[in-house]
């Protein structure tokens, strides 16, 4: 469906080589290595690029103001906060509490959760650079309008007592909760350590999303070579509000992020851009494992709570898209 224009001395070497596999077969073999490596290097540098910046960004001086500002300027600096944080959703839980504990609304924290699910910097750079313009554009102002009104939503629909459960602010993630908080506690103090703590942040990254991204990669390319495109397009671009809920509600359960499926947003984007649209949100927002991670931090029906606003947000942006286009 999508041409490689970088890999093209490669492709045609591949269709040499499987000259023996049927025609499914040789192009289903040759998209997925070839998007398995445009995948790998386009989030290799771009994370590594972005974990290098946010090195010069002074979180504990950010976290100290965030306590003096309880209006909407705290809910902008929380956004802000939460888009150029180098967390993992497992990391963040602690720095929640944290926040939480020091006295800043729970509105406020909950914009930073948020923010660095749907607007982590890194994602959005990998996403404008897989998928292009339009798509970027129309995501970043849904995610914008989610983060900031979903979460005003939660603090308004949730009790000022009787919303937290007191836990281990260090224990999240059982045996491999620790490891990636070691390059976030101190500054690094020249440009040997900013570089080590952006392969750091990586690898991480890498080691976490690695088999996810290999499942969507297979996933795109054996839609792109087994099932015909006129019947795909056909099915999204019928735009059915069963698809889209089916989509968003695909995203919200799996354990993913838009490293993983980039494949799978890069395929269905053209096709439909209201069910890429709610499936992106709904994959970017919240996932099982996290709400797990938040029953840490929260009573379970505030957990629900937060997961029902954020996927009936992505359904509603789904949905206003369909009429809009």
């Amino acid at each position: 469906m999508h041409h490689h224009h970088h890999f093209e001395p490669f492709e045609e070497l591949l269709e040499v080589l499987l000259g023996g596999l049927a025609e499914a077969g040789r192009e289903f073999v040759v998209h997925f290595l070839l998007d398995t490596m445009n995948i790998f290097l386009l989030l290799i540098a771009v994370m590594m690029a972005v974990s290098f910046l946010q090195t010069y960004v002074p979180f504990e001086k950010l976290q100290k103001k965030l306590m003096g500002l309880k209006s909407f300027w705290g809910y902008l600096l929380a956004l802000f906060m939460g888009t150029l944080s180098p967390f993992c959703s497992c990391t963040i839980i602690p720095v929640l509490i944290g926040l939480l504990r020091l006295g800043v609304p729970t509105g406020v924290c909950v914009c930073f959760l948020t923010s660095a699910s749907l607007l982590n910097l890194g994602a959005l750079v990998s996403l404008f650079t897989a998928v292009g313009g339009s798509f970027f554009w129309v995501y970043l102002g849904c995610a914008l309008v989610m983060t900031l009104a979903g979460s005003m939503l939660f603090a308004r629909l949730c009790p000022a007592q009787g919303l937290l459960v007191e836990s281990d602010p260090h224990h999240c993630c059982g045996r491999e909760g620790h490891h990636h908080h070691h390059h976030h506690e101190e500054t690094p103090k020249n440009l040997r350590e900013r570089l080590r703590g952006a392969w750091e942040n990586t690898s991480d990254m890498l080691c976490r999303a690695w088999v996810y991204i290999l499942v969507g990669v297979g996933l795109s390319s054996a839609a792109v070579a087994f099932i015909p495109m006129e019947a795909m397009s056909g099915y999204f671009a019928a735009d059915h509000p069963g698809t889209l809920v089916l989509a968003v509600l695909f995203g919200a359960v799996i354990h993913s992020d838009v490293y993983s499926v980039l494949p799978v947003i890069r395929l269905v984007a053209p096709l439909s851009l209201p069910v890429s649209m709610g499936f992106t949100l709904g994959v970017m927002a919240i996932s099982v494992p996290e709400a797990v991670l938040l029953l840490r931090v929260f009573r379970g029906r505030y957990v629900a709570l937060y997961s029902g606003i954020l996927t009936a947000f992505s359904l509603a942006f789904g949905l206003l898209l369909m009429v809009v286009f």
